[in-house]
């Protein structure tokens, strides 16, 4: 391979960098755990899922024919087959994408150190292919992860599912990753079958992450400005300029990565490499699963294209499963939420704060939205479960009207809803789930013919003193609600 691009594909990290904490730095444990022989969710529930976790073997579930030693680049591309597409990455043009069939790809392979080329097979999703019933994912992720266990068989049948789970990467010796921070916070399991490489990884930290998220912008645009950009004249920055720390992980033949979620991440690849790896979504870290959707996925014009699939489908699947097991634990015993664990109560908190601005992509088969929103905030205060039969279907729902401009004043439009109130100061409209309100509250302050002041209006003693006048006195109107409107 000239050697020009060599320089090229390591310049980000190995020119640049102010240090790495290596695996013999005392430090390392801050942000690494080892010693795990056998991974399986009793680990997981002991280690979390919040440091990169380094398992000396194979995690993959192999099924026969396949082990261990048969496992070669030519058995895969046998099973394959010549005219199989593999996806095509150029590391020194991530930006540019192709296919070409597994016959080319081999041809290129089996060069060696001959090849010319500087492109990779990166992230092969072969969840379609034979390979799928021959190598799984590991038994231990198969387990917590949610798109395994919730999402619906018959979609999933149909082809309709997040295609994430199941990953080939071929990559030759001196290709180059760059930077990336994996979309809707998913954490990946990684395991290098042959080769060896080295991981550049960089921590969750807040400022990282904002850091990740202001590079990627300046990125996109310096690269919509000037193309390929040559590497003599090159003059963007890298992340790797600019992240603290950054963690130098080697990975050789037979070991693996548990990669968790906000963690970014590039990879050098020294010896010919034969990956397979999959992204996956848990409860151990939905706070920052769904932070990263909302505030670097869909706040980044760069990521459009790469975001999660079906991600917040997937976390109304989740809320549904939630509600589900919160009727059985209140049928069950008086106090239900001692039926949860303290990794479940905190995922239900978390995504209570969230799941109202999805309601777009809220899947059919789930009931009503209202009575999910209400059920888990219902549950969250200790109250009385809502009564399901007093909702009806939200494809159904006879009760959604217009507002003058179709928009609630907290969201701006971003969910929809069918249960409004107004504000009886400055009459702006509200969903009743975005003031944090549910449909009991709303049934409840319309019996009282209460009036309510939102948040914005919501002013101290002094301030209403000076905004309605000396006596602080000005006329209250009755409580409204969305159905007043129409009345």
């Amino acid at each position: 391979m000239d050697s020009t691009y060599a320089v090229w594909s390591v310049y980000d990290i190995l020119e640049v960098t102010r240090g790495f904490l290596r695996e013999n730095n005392p430090e390392m444990k801050d942000f690494i755990v080892y010693g795990i022989e056998n991974l399986n969710v009793t680990s997981l529930n002991t280690v979390g899922i919040t440091k990169i976790i380094k398992i000396p073997s194979n995690i993959i579930d192999l099924h026969e024919p396949l082990n261990e030693q048969n496992l070669t680049f030519e058995k895969i591309s046998n099973i394959l087959g010549e005219k199989c597409k593999m996806p095509i990455t150029d590391y020194l043009d991530p930006r540019k994408k192709q296919a070409i069939q597994m016959k080319q790809w081999k041809g290129i392979w089996i060069k060696g150190f001959e090849r010319q080329h500087t492109i990779f097979v990166h992230n092969f999703e072969y969840s379609k292919t034979g390979l799928a019933s021959l190598v799984g994912i590991p038994t231990a992720i198969k387990n917590i992860d949610i798109i395994s266990n919730l999402w619906p068989k018959e979609l999933r049948a149909s082809g309709e599912h997040p295609k994430v789970s199941q990953h080939l990467s071929m990559v030759p010796a001196s290709s180059f990753i760059h930077f990336n921070l994996d979309s809707g916070g998913s954490s990946m399991w990684y395991n290098l079958i042959k080769g060896e490489q080295t991981l550049f990884l960089v921590p969750p930290l807040e400022k990282n992450l904002n850091l990740f998220k202001e590079w990627v912008n300046k990125k996109g645009t310096e690269e919509k400005k000037k193309g390929r950009i040559p590497h003599e004249k090159k003059k963007y920055i890298s992340f790797a300029e600019i992240a603290d720390p950054i963690i130098k992980l080697i990975l050789k033949d037979g070991e693996s990565l548990i990669i968790p979620s906000g963690w970014s991440y590039s990879v050098l690849t020294s010896v010919d490499s034969i990956v397979f790896s999959g992204r996956f979504l848990h409860i151990y870290s939905l706070e920052m699963q769904l932070r990263i959707h909302a505030e670097i996925d869909e706040q980044c014009p760069e990521r459009g294209k790469s975001r999660f699939p079906y991600f917040e489908e997937m976390m109304w699947y989740l809320a549904n499963d939630y509600v589900e097991k919160i009727q059985s634990s209140s049928e069950n015993t008086s106090n239900g939420i001692r039926n949860f664990s303290q990794i479940q109560l905190q995922g239900i908190n978390v995504l209570s704060k969230w799941i109202k601005f999805y309601k777009a992509k809220k899947p059919k088969t789930i009931f009503s939205g209202q009575y999910v929103v209400d059920t888990i905030l219902c549950f969250l205060e200790g109250t009385s479960l809502p009564d399901m039969s007093s909702y009806t279907p939200d494809e159904e729902a006879s009760d959604s009207v217009e507002n003058n401009n179709n928009e609630c004043f907290e969201c701006n439009g971003r969910i929809e809803s069918n249960l409004w109130v107004g504000c009886d100061l400055c009459s702006n409209w509200f969903h009743v789930e975005c003031v944090g309100m549910s449909k009991k509250d709303l049934d409840d302050l319309t019996k009282s013919e209460r009036e309510y002041i939102c948040q914005k209006c919501t002013v101290s003693p002094t301030e209403e003193f000076d905004i309605h006048g000396h006596d602080g006195q000005h006329e209250r109107k009755k409580y409204k609600t969305r159905h007043d409107a129409v009345g």
